[in-house]
């Protein structure tokens, strides 16, 4: 039997991270630990230029993976939307610090190839195999700006090629995914149906991150799917709820038969990552929602939410558009401004026109949030 544990997000301040001691066992007693850097980790010497983007650019001190490799690390998957954020030197200087460390890395790199690539490692005389993505946004590999260098962004027909070969080649195959919309409690349809796919494709276990928050779990075609992991350690002022319920899984996968999946709920107080035992039962919670006919609320509540809190004000930065009457007038006004002269958005509007048109959630919760008419009324 070999042990995997797997948690989400991470990035760390210049305080770094601790584990209660039962949350550093499971970890240095796991054959793969595995996490998600959300961020470069930028060293001392060298130039970062912030890359061109809109949004905050986070980062990772010195020394970020070293201690992450202390605790117990063996993996970093860094397909995420931040991996970018200092350009091409902040990406070398993370691959770098992973390479000098002993930490194995997946999901971004200098040229498309190394972005792209799987990880494979030999653990108990076994292949588990890793592949990692990020839903396309700033610092993708070969989206505009980081053509030759970036993190490997979501392409659906090769990746699932990608799998269909790896099949044959490992005996776990697992695919870390860094997508979905932020906050929300359900994952959207768009992905849901994407990491089905995945599973179709021969993925034994598909673990997804990036909302902040915790989703539910499900077994499709008796394959896992953990939709979010939430935060795992997460020390950013933006970043709301940073003491919420976050998960971790360990998965044991026998030599035969079939593997055993169990969620480790955790809380972050006082810089020190523990387990809450006794929040078990907001898993169920969570899984409940994915369930017909609630699910579909939930998404709708979820897309409406954000549309009107935080996409609407994006919306009309981007265009520049003044106040109306209504939102549908606010709303027209944008539209056509978006859709007139290119010239008119230059710089910060530009990039953010980008980003609201450009990434797989925007879009998708611009349709959903768009067919609750009540909006227009």
């Amino acid at each position: 039997m070999i042990r995997l544990f797997f948690c989400g997000d991470i990035l760390l301040g210049e305080d770094g991270i601790a584990f209660d001691p039962e949350l550093a066992e499971l970890i240095a007693g796991s054959d793969l630990a595995a996490a998600n850097l959300e961020g470069p980790e930028l060293g001392a010497n060298g130039k970062f230029e912030p890359f061109p983007k809109a949004g905050p650019r986070l980062r990772n001190p010195r020394g970020t993976v070293q201690r992450l490799r202390d605790a117990g690390f063996h993996l970093l998957t860094l397909a995420n939307n931040h991996i970018g954020d200092y350009g091409r030197s902040g990406v070398a200087a993370t691959l770098d610090a992973c390479r000098k460390a002993g930490v194995a890395v997946c999901g971004a790199g200098l040229s498309p190839r190394e972005a792209y690539a799987h990880c494979r490692l030999k653990i108990g005389g076994r292949t588990v195999g890793i592949v990692a993505f990020a839903e396309n946004g700033f610092g993708a590999c070969g989206s505009a700006g980081a053509a030759q260098w970036g993190y490997a962004g979501w392409r659906a027909t090769e990746l699932v090629e990608q799998l269909e070969l790896l099949r044959g080649q490992c005996d776990i195959l697992i695919v870390v995914a860094h997508a979905g919309l932020e906050d929300s409690p359900v994952p959207l349809p768009c992905w849901r149906d994407a990491y089905r796919m995945l599973i179709r494709a021969g993925a034994d276990w598909v673990i997804g991150h990036h909302p902040h928050v915790v989703q539910g779990s499900e077994i499709y075609r008796g394959k896992r799917i953990d939709y979010s992991l939430g935060n795992f350690f997460f020390d950013y002022a933006g970043v709301t709820g940073h003491d919420a319920l976050q998960c971790a899984v360990v998965a044991e996968f026998p030599d035969a038969g079939t593997p055993h999946f169990r969620r480790i709920p955790c809380r972050v107080d006082n810089g020190r990552v523990q387990i809450d035992h006794g929040a078990e039962e907001e898993f169920a919670r969570l899984d409940a929602m994915l369930l017909d006919p609630v699910y579909e609320k939930y998404v709708t509540d979820s897309c409406r939410k954000s549309f009107h809190e935080a996409f609407l004000r994006y919306f009309f930065l981007a265009a520049g558009a003044a106040a109306g009457n209504s939102p549908a007038e606010r709303l027209r006004g944008a539209a056509k401004s978006l859709l007139g002269r290119r010239d008119r958005l230059d710089g910060d509007r530009l990039l953010m026109a980008r980003h609201l048109f450009g990434n797989e959630t925007n879009r998708e919760v611009f349709r959903i949030a768009l067919d609750a008419t009540e909006f227009f009324s």
